[in-house]
């Protein structure tokens, strides 16, 4: 009813299971739709409402009298509802048309196979239509009518009995039918509360036919019950009606209904018995289904407490080696710093020995002046007694008074010397003596924390040796196991030669036997040919035998004319015989055309079919040369491998047997162990994919055409290209590769390299430090001469010879530990497209170079070389640098089979809240994805140790979440207060209040392209709106205060505009310059109603690219310019880019101008869209250093001496007094607001 007045189901839904909810909960589902085009009258409604209800108070408690009184059927005469007219009457031919219903596609299609059925006398098609059926005249369908009852009644006796017979067999139906109805209960519980979700799924079929089955028992139920009402009004009717019994007919009837319900109902108990036992069976299968989870779950649980543990003991172990190693390092110091100090203490013992030696010498020097003055007085006094014999007496007296006053003067002051001496000879043996004792003591205290250390490092000597034997033992039956293995595939190799070998010969004899095919092919072609010509004679002949006879039968018609004129001009002819002899020889004409006719068709058909040969045997010549030649290639490799194993097998050998010697001896260095480690991982993994230059040509071209390379240590690339070009000048397509010219065998005379600098397409790397010439243009410089390239700073370090000898090309191998410089891996990886994981994969170039990861797009319309510009730089310098290998959780949308292959880079981002940028990388093999992860783990392991510096310049924090949608539409930024920004979008201007979390709305939905704050004026400035108006907005406007936003005049359509301040008088006055098409205007700030006035205009040659001021100077960027024009305009504009040979490139390639920074001493740094150089006051190059970008920037910015050049995936920043490289932070799309 509901259908038909609205046109639509009450409870629609897309599921049988949704529909049925909507049923249950049909209080708050049920309601009629608001169309005001359908007109239903409030009966109808209040009939559906008291139909579709809870059943205390549906319609229908007192019988039919309920929708008989009900208002919608009011009219309707249900005495004769039979007898009227019905409303509509449907037009048919037969009673077997079926022209009013609608055809079903489905019903059309006829299935292939259909099930068989179960009995033939119920087949359950029928149970649609039960109660649906009615015929005139019926009892069974008519319970008020029994006046037509009495039509064929036999006799009551007969009547009686068979109506007692009906209720035994009635009742007994029952009783069946409620035992079947409780089986049915039972069988339905228990199944309910032993099943699973797996065994609904797995009894699904077997449920819809219980279900079935009950639908049927419901139907008999109720047939019973119309069959017990039927004979309920039966009785009432012969008690109504007494002397007139039930017919035969009937009672045959009942009987025929009795045995179909007999025999429909042992249908369904066979029926309810089989799906008892598939139930039984089934339940029997998920207990063993469920039996051999819990198995394996127990097996899963064992194997990964097993693994745990092993993962606990290799770690504690690790622990244990670095702890060891820790001690080892800490007792080498110590021992280091003993050595030292006994060192010290030897040398102040021999500067005290030498002291003291001194100071004997110094003894010995006086007792020997002591002496000499002895002798001298000795001598004295004989003089002295010699002039006593030829002086005077008086003059002899005073000569020897005075001398010896002398002599005791010199006695006086020999002795106060000598006392002086042994005292201080006293108090330095003292001393001397004192620090003897000191030394001895700090001597023996060192003997003793040596011999401790002695002792200490034997029994770590001994440990670690028993370790390293332990280790070598194990190293040694893995390379005996190695060995083995390598020895068994050295067997199957020989033996797959000696295969290969019997298949090259017998190739070789199906070779020759085509060659003799071949000779026959060649003999029959010739045959061919030779038919061919005869072929084209008879065709030649055929046509002249066409024109011939097309001229015969021309000559007969007119001799015919002749002979028909001649026949009517009555002249006596034989014309029978005639006509007899021109039928004939035309009949003889066309057997003979017919004839050739015929042959020529068969020559034709053999031509062709010996062309088809010949071409199908042809076909099959190439096909075998093909293989001969795949196999002679295959033959080859597999006699190289074989020659490269056995020397592997005798390079293992010798490795086992100088084991003993050398295996425990520490690398020289920590790149000679990076090397080390990369050979053996490689030596290990996998095998070299050849020897031969021809075979790195043909790895090299494979690896670009499709696939990914295993990482290459630099060192095997190097050695392979080096031997290919020094011995055949083969040209080797990779991606980082040198780009220097073929060598010659012949030396050229030595002269001096002509470096020019030049763009390159792809990444390369540098001939003389081996790392990355990064940037967009102008990377490196080449020699003109023999192709030599490097950095422009490494021009004056490359050896002056041109070209530069062999022996000085040879470059160290990785990074340079100590300076951080270098390439040390590069290889093909995959990593995920932008939409994900899910979106699939993407082939990348990687290269690590001065500890940091380069990843280059591969551009698949130019021979798959990598672009120059890096998609991605992962520092590996970052605090938070990791390299790990991924779980199934970590990667959802990955396919299972390509998650051993991957793994994961992740560098910080932000902190807070701590988020990490993190890099998914794919591999070809789980093999490949170890060397790898070993190798980057190795890198930072060699970093961390040389303690190389780092500095951590800026450090992103969030300050708002990226969830918020205006961020995704944020153009420009000011910070008002520290919890309080200003943030400008596509809809207009925005208020962030930190602290409150808040965020409003300011002004109109104009859109703000850039914002600047004035904190001193209280003054927000923006370019605002569609046409670019440069507009004043009060920081009042923030606060919710309504005030206007002051519009500048003549600013349409402005650049961008720059804020500064002047001091006059000690009192700041602030400007702001505007740049409006090849204008710039400067307005001073002020307190006035407009808030801005003195207006001075400066004429620029072109559109204004960017401004900035340095005290009264402003810079003006122009597309590759920058101009310097005075605000007070006392000096003439200056241009900082000259057109000299430096900068010539500046005009030949325009690029956009970003920014200008001043440095100290009259310089200034020029950056543009693809570089930065630096320039002095007259616009001449200083440096031929250029700052170089490692992708396209799309904005930069200046603070604290630190120019931050923001791209598509990172942050580069960048020192600018020294140009360099500083920092890099993962933020993708990141730009300065």
């Amino acid at each position: 009813m509901y259908e038909m007045l609205y046109g639509e189901t009450p409870f629609y839904a897309e599921s049988l299971v949704e529909t049925y909810g909507k049923i249950m909960n049909h209080k708050n589902c049920f309601d009629f739709p608001d169309d005001p085009g359908c007109n239903i009258s409030e009966d109808a409604k209040d009939l559906m409402r008291r139909l579709i209800c809870s059943a205390d108070c549906r319609l229908g408690q007192n019988g039919l009298l309920d929708f008989k009184n009900h208002p919608w059927f009011s009219g309707v005469d249900w005495d004769h509802i039979r007898e009227s007219r019905a409303p509509y009457i449907p037009e048919v031919s037969s009673p077997t048309d079926t022209s009013n219903f609608d055809v079903d596609d489905a019903d059309l299609k006829q299935p292939e196979s259909g099930p068989p059925s179960t009995n033939a006398v119920f087949s359950g098609l029928h149970l649609p239509f039960v109660g649906f059926t009615y015929t005139l005249g019926s009892r069974l369908a008519h319970h008020g009518v029994g006046d037509s009852v009495v039509d064929g009644m036999a006799t009551q006796s007969g009547g009686d009995e068979s109506h007692l017979t009906c209720q035994k067999r009635i009742r007994a139906l029952e009783r069946e039918n409620a035992e079947l109805g409780q089986r049915l209960a039972s069988d339905l519980k228990r199944g309910l509360s032993n099943s699973t979700s797996e065994a609904l799924q797995r009894t699904s079929s077997t449920d819809g036919e219980v279900r079935r089955l009950q639908d049927e028992v419901n139907t008999f139920r109720k047939r019973n019950a119309e069959l017990e009402l039927e004979l309920q009004q039966r009785q009432s009717l012969s008690n109504s009606h007494g002397g007139y019994p039930v017919g035969d007919a009937k009672l045959k009837e009942l009987d025929k209904q009795l045995r179909l319900s007999r025999a429909e109902k042992e249908e369904i108990q066979r029926d309810l018995n089989d799906a008892q036992e598939r139930l039984k069976q089934q339940s029997k299968e998920l207990k063993d289904a469920l039996a051999q989870k819990k198995l394996a779950m127990d097996e899963y649980t064992e194997v990964s407490d097993k693994l745990s543990e092993l993962r606990t003991q290799k770690q504690k172990l690790s622990r244990q080696v670095r702890d060891k190693e820790e001690e080892l390092e800490s007792a080498m110091h110590k021992i280091d710093s003993l050595r030292q100090d006994l060192r010290k203490a030897d040398k102040l013992r021999r500067e005290l020995e030498a002291r003291a030696e001194e100071t004997q010498a110094e003894a010995l020097k006086e007792r020997r002046l002591r002496e000499r003055s002895d002798e001298y007085v000795h001598h004295l006094e004989g003089e002295l007694e010699k002039s006593q014999v030829g002086r005077p007496a008086h003059d002899v007296s005073q000569e020897v008074s005075r001398l010896k006053n002398e002599l005791e003067n010199q006695e006086m002051k020999f002795r106060e010397l000598e006392i002086q001496l042994q005292t201080r000879h006293a108090t330095e043996l003292g001393t001397v003596r004192d620090q003897f004792r000191e030394a001895d003591g700090a001597r023996d205290a060192l003997l003793k924390e040596v011999m401790l250390l002695k002792e200490k490092s034997e029994k770590s000597r001994v440990e670690s040796a028993m370790e390293n034997q332990e280790t070598l033992t194990e190293i040694k039956k893995a390379h005996e196991r190695e060995k083995a293995m390598l020895r068994e595939e050295v067997h199957k190799l020989s033996e797959e030669g000696e295969r290969l070998a019997e298949t090259v010969r017998r190739q070789l004899e199906e070779r020759r036997v085509l060659e003799e095919e071949i000779g026959q092919l060649r003999e029959k072609k010739e045959a061919v040919a030779q038919w061919e010509a005869q072929i084209s004679e008879i065709i030649q002949w055929v046509s002249d035998e066409k024109d011939a006879r097309g001229y015969l039968q021309a000559l007969a018609t007119k001799m015919t004319e002749e002979l028909d004129y001649l026949r009517t001009s009555g002249l006596p002819t034989p014309t029978a015989d005639k006509n007899w002899r021109n039928r004939r020889s035309q009949k003889l004409e066309k057997m003979e055309l017919l004839t050739l006719q015929s042959n020529l068709q068969s020559e034709i058909q053999a031509k062709q079919a010996v062309c088809e040969e010949l071409t199908r045997v042809r076909a099959e010549l190439v096909a075998q040369q093909k293989e001969q030649r795949k196999l002679q290639q295959e033959l080859e490799h597999f006699r190289k491998e074989s020659t490269k194993k056995d020397s592997q097998i005798r390079d293992l050998q010798q490795r086992l047997d100088a084991a003993g010697d050398g295996f425990l001896e520490r690398p020289s260095s920590q790149m000679s162990f990076l090397d080390q480690f990369l050979k053996d991982t490689s030596r290990l993994n996998h095998s070299d994919s050849g020897e031969s230059a021809d075979q790195v040509t043909n790895d090299t071209e494979t690896e670009l055409e499709g696939g990914h390379s295993p990482p290459l240590p630099v060192a095997t690339v190097i050695s392979k290209t080096t031997s290919a070009e020094e011995h055949r000048g083969i040209k080797i397509s990779s991606p980082i590769s040198d780009i220097r010219s073929q060598i010659t065998v012949l030396t050229p005379k030595p002269k001096a390299h002509q470096f020019l600098v030049r763009t390159f397409v792809a990444p390369l790397k540098c001939n003389h430090c081996t790392s990355l010439m990064v940037g967009l243009i102008r990377q490196g410089a080449v020699c003109e001469v023999c192709g030599f390239a490097c950095h422009v700073t490494c021009q004056d370090k490359v050896p002056a010879v041109c070209p530069v000898p062999m022996d000085q090309t040879k470059r160290p191998v990785g990074i340079d530990p100590t300076r951080g410089v270098g390439t040390a891996y590069e290889g093909y990886v995959k990593v995920p497209k932008l939409g994900g994981v899910k979106k699939g994969w993407q082939r990348q170039f990687v290269a690590v170079c001065d500890f940091k990861l380069f990843l280059y797009d591969l551009l698949q319309d130019k021979n798959v070389q990598p672009a120059v510009a890096a998609s991605q730089v992962l520092d590996m310098r970052d605090e938070e640098f990791s390299v790990t290998s991924v779980l199934e959780s970590d990667v959802i949308h990955a396919n299972r089979k390509d998650i051993p292959c991957i793994f994961r880079v992740s560098t910080s981002m932000m902190d807070p809240p701590g988020l990490q940028s993190q890099t998914l990388m794919m591999v070809d093999k789980e093999s490949e994805k170890v060397k790898w992860v070993d190798a980057l783990n190795e890198l930072h392991r060699i970093l961390r140790r040389n303690k190389l510096p780092h500095r951590t310049v800026f450090q992103a924090k969030e300050i708002l979440d990226s969830t918020v949608v205006i961020i995704k539409n944020a153009l420009s930024a000011a910070v008002i207060e520290p919890d309080r920004v200003a943030l400008g979008t596509e809809e207009g201007l925005y208020c962030v209040d930190l602290d409150r979390e808040e965020i409003a709305r300011i002004g109109d939905g104009k859109r703000i392209a850039q914002l600047e704050y004035i904190p001193e004026e209280q003054l927000l400035i923006a370019i605002a709106g569609k046409q670019r108006h440069l507009r004043l907005i009060p920081v009042g406007a923030l606060d919710g205060h309504d005030v206007d936003w002051i519009k500048v005049a003549d600013t349409k359509g402005c650049t961008t505009f720059c804020t500064t301040h002047m001091d006059h008088g000690g009192t700041p006055t602030y400007y702001f310059c505007v740049a409006v098409k090849k204008q710039v205007l400067v307005h001073q700030v002020n307190r006035t109603k407009s808030r801005h006035g003195g207006r001075q205009v400066i004429s620029v040659p072109g559109v204004a690219q960017c401004l900035d001021v340095w005290q009264d100077r402003l810079c003006v960027g122009l597309p590759s310019l920058f101009y310097l024009y005075s605000l007070q305009g006392t000096a003439e504009p200056v241009c900082l880019v000259q057109p000299d040979n430096n900068l010539s490139f500046l005009h030949h390639n325009p690029m956009d101008a970003f920014m200008a920074v001043e440095l100290p001493n009259n310089e200034y740094l020029l950056v543009f869209s693809q570089l930065g150089v630096f320039v002095n006051g007259q616009g001449k190059k200083t440096r031929e250093k250029e700052v170089m970008f490692s992708a396209v920037p799309l904005s930069v910015s200046y603070f604290d001496s630190y120019l931050c050049v923001y791209m598509e995936s990172h942050v580069d920043v960048f020192e600018v007094t020294s140009g360099d490289w500083v920092q890099t932070m993962n933020l993708k799309k990141a730009s300065h607001e």
